[in-house]
């Protein structure tokens, strides 16, 4: 049982770890310290439950202790100490709930290969939604690509189990998932596009043509667009450094975090047309920060804001543009289809995948052949017709001098 010490603004927590070899109890000891921001009560409901959590490390070795307790310990030790990024944080926070519901009050060393086969089963099952395991009515399935996320939140655990030798093997190697039918990508073409920009030129606030001149240009990501400051834009040489952008989570609001990979961090020249409509965005912002004075919002520079200088919400592109389309009579596919536009342009124009990979961002130019196999295949169809066009020209060419030279 631990025993819990207040010690001024922070609490002292001791547990018993056993006997040594002279009979004299081992006892561990940390200390934690509630934020600023705590009532007293909420620190005293906090500070038992990081005794028990304390308490519980001390018997992971032996492995049989509830999967949902070593996930919260795995928590405290990997996660909620600031190695993992945020929005990674949220994310395997909301895949506690289905997980700890199917799995959770089973020991770590009963988490057998069958037992997470069969989780990943039910996740696929018509149906499922939300609370517990099955609570949705209606035929809705989970995505693959989210099933395997629960897959990758499940086996993480299961790795720091093997690391601390709780348990031989992570039971997550091998697990199937089925294969679902993918629904063919929506991407706007060129005329799509060139006849939204026109009617955004006409008639939208400045700051949202901008944003969209620039995804259908360099494709980059909802969150690197928004998350760009003026500091990232070089007027003189017309090159635009994405280094952050913008992640938002219920905990924490709308952040600015490091890109998703190092990858992710790259320098792109801009055309001289899109400099121009970005300067004029640099001067309307500079003239309504003098109008609101001292409420402007912005402290940080920011190139996608309003009128006052607030941060634009993750959402408040997608919603702005589906509004938008629906005013206008044009089809609405998603704000990332502008980025799968920009992406199947340059394949369709003869730009090696590498470089394309390098504008996008990915890791490797294997993502990019993965994501954009059909638009890849396209590609190299058109370039071998324009060999095969070249060669069937000069055969032509050949016949007609032969031709010629025969009368």
């Amino acid at each position: 049982m631990a025993t819990i010490q207040k010690r001024g603004d922070s609490y002292r927590i001791r547990v018993s770890d056993g006997y040594d070899v002279h009979g004299k109890q081992i006892m561990r000891s940390m200390t934690w310290t509630p934020p600023p921001e705590m009532t007293e009560r909420q620190a005293k409901k906090e500070v038992n439950r990081q005794a028990v959590l304390f308490e519980n490390s001390k018997l992971a070795a032996s492995g049989n202790i509830k999967f949902e307790v070593f996930a919260e310990q795995f928590f405290h030790d990997c996660v909620d100490n600031g190695k993992l990024k945020e929005n990674t944080r949220d994310s395997y926070r909301r895949m506690t709930k289905r997980t700890y519901a199917a799995i959770g009050h089973l020991r770590v060393d009963k988490v057998t290969h069958a037992v997470v086969q069969r989780f990943i089963n039910n996740l696929q099952e018509p149906g499922i939604k939300h609370t517990k395991t099955k609570t949705c009515t209606g035929k809705e399935t989970l995505s693959e690509k989210t099933v395997r996320n629960y897959l990758s939140f499940v086996s993480t655990i299961m790795s720091y189990a093997v690391d601390l030798e709780m348990i031989p093997s992570n039971p997550c190697h091998n697990i199937k998932i089925a294969k679902t039918k993918k629904e063919k990508r929506k991407v706007y073409t060129a005329e799509d596009v060139q006849q939204i920009l026109n009617a955004m030129q006409a008639d939208a606030p400045l700051v949202r043509y901008a944003f969209f001149v620039l995804i259908a240009s360099i494709g980059y990501r909802k969150g690197e667009g928004l998350g760009l400051t003026w500091d990232n834009i070089d007027f003189n040489t017309g090159v635009i450094s994405i280094k952050q952008e913008s992640e938002y989570t219920k905990e924490k609001g709308v952040y600015t975090d490091s890109p998703k990979s190092e990858s992710s961090v790259r320098c792109l020249k801009l055309p001289a047309e899109i400099i121009e409509i970005l300067r004029k965005l640099h001067l309307q912002e500079s003239e309504n920060k003098l109008k609101v004075g001292d409420q402007w919002n912005d402290q940080e520079n920011h190139v996608f804001v309003n009128d006052t200088g607030r941060f634009l919400a993750n959402s408040s592109m997608y919603n702005w543009l589906n509004r938008y389309c629906q005013k206008h009579g044009f089809n609405f596919y998603g704000l990332h289809s502008f980025r799968h536009f920009a992406a199947t342009q340059m394949v369709y124009h003869g730009i090696d995948v590498e470089t394309v990979s390098g504008v996008l961002g990915h890791s490797n130019a294997t993502i990019t052949l993965n994501i954009y196999t059909h638009e890849v295949a396209y590609a190299k169809a058109a370039a071998v017709k324009q060999v095969v066009n070249a060669i069937q020209t000069s055969n032509d060419q050949t016949t007609t001098k032969l031709n010629d030279r025969e009368k």
